[in-house]
């Protein structure tokens, strides 16, 4: 686990470093759109003028989508993206993401009993992870090649547009948000499901209220190491280290060691926010900590998990079987192409 806990503690590092100078309207778009859809609605009972103008990018897109020229620009991208993805060369990286993010091992879980809302928010999480880190490869892959930032963004947005505009992580949020809000009808001490419903408002963004609903089920049983890892996440989305930190041993205690890697976080970021200590020795110290958290604690808290080895074997297993069918496709868009 040594490599991914090094990438993630020099990303730590990197993220106040600088901003980038280059921003992808579509991308810029589908990541306002997202903060504000049903799940959103169902969320909050009001809205403010950037929610209303949220509304109306939204609106332009559905709108689009219902015109011809639309629908068939989509259904063209859909069908070269899926083209695209089945070719292993292309594919690596992000097969290597999915892989990560434990995608397929999640939809299994998933498949298996669609009404659990810990399995709908399970997946969901992963699929916004992936995704966060696809746009993370998209830009250093642009800072060789800058024109894939158009490419990568045009197809992205280009390839939501039609009748069903709703990203697969949001309509998984709103399913988990409704199961759980519906356990507590019954259950009004329900950790289990406020802690759903906290992380259903950390993935939409909303700090506040996950703080609150955190709270809430940390409260409802002190003993539940799952509700205070949430509850520390939530404060060091607000930037509250110390507390993050606190929050974090407070679960090992409970039971989880992945309360260690809470620390971690918040231990890097005030040590890098005061400069107090070296780099390196932000970066060694990050490892040595997150070293102590088991595997078994962070499948129990992400419904799944592999190690590095294990994301190296199930990359090397979703290329081996596209190798089979590469020659097939690439024979059929040879003929189209010399057709076209």
């Amino acid at each position: 686990m040594g490599f991914l806990d090094k990438a993630k503690a020099l990303a730590n590092e990197a993220a106040d470093a600088g901003k980038r100078v280059a921003n992808v309207v579509s991308d810029q778009v589908d990541d306002l759109a997202s903060k504000d859809d049903r799940v959103g609605k169902l969320v909050r009972q009001t809205k403010d003028a950037t929610k209303h103008g949220i509304e109306v990018a939204q609106q332009k897109s559905e709108d689009l989508a219902e015109t011809t020229s639309g629908q068939t620009v989509g259904r063209a991208i859909r069908k070269i993206g899926q083209i695209a993805n089945d070719l292993p060369v292309l594919s690596a990286a992000a097969d290597a993401i999915k892989s990560k993010n434990c995608v397929d091992l999640l939809l299994e879980r998933y498949r298996t009993d669609p009404r659990n809302a810990y399995f709908n928010l399970w997946l969901a999480e992963s699929v916004i992870k992936t995704s966060q880190d696809m746009k993370k490869y998209q830009y250093a892959k642009g800072a060789i090649d800058p024109s894939s930032f158009l490419i990568a963004g045009a197809m992205q947005h280009t390839a939501q547009f039609g009748k069903d505009s709703l990203p697969t992580s949001e309509k998984l949020l709103r399913h988990a948000w409704l199961l759980a809000s519906s356990s507590l009808k019954t259950n009004l001490r329900s950790s289990s499901s406020l802690d759903v419903l906290a992380r259903v408002y950390l993935a939409k963004g909303d700090v506040e209220r996950a703080m609150s609903t955190a709270k809430a089920s940390v409260l409802a049983d002190p003993k539940n190491p799952i509700a205070r890892l949430t509850l520390g996440r939530a404060l060091l989305a607000q930037g509250n280290n110390q507390d993050a930190q606190r929050a974090g041993l407070a679960a090992v205690t409970a039971g989880s060691t992945l309360g260690y890697l809470l620390v971690a976080e918040a231990v890097q970021l005030q040590s890098r926010n005061g400069d107090l200590i070296p780099l390196g020795d932000r970066v060694q110290q990050y490892e040595e900590t997150v070293a102590r958290v088991s595997p078994h604690d962070r499948e129990l808290y992400n419904g799944a998990f592999r190690d590095s080895m294990e994301v190296v074997q199930a990359t090397k297993e979703l290329q081996s079987e596209k190798i089979g069918s590469t020659w097939t496709t690439a024979k059929r868009w040879g003929g189209i192409i010399r057709n076209a």
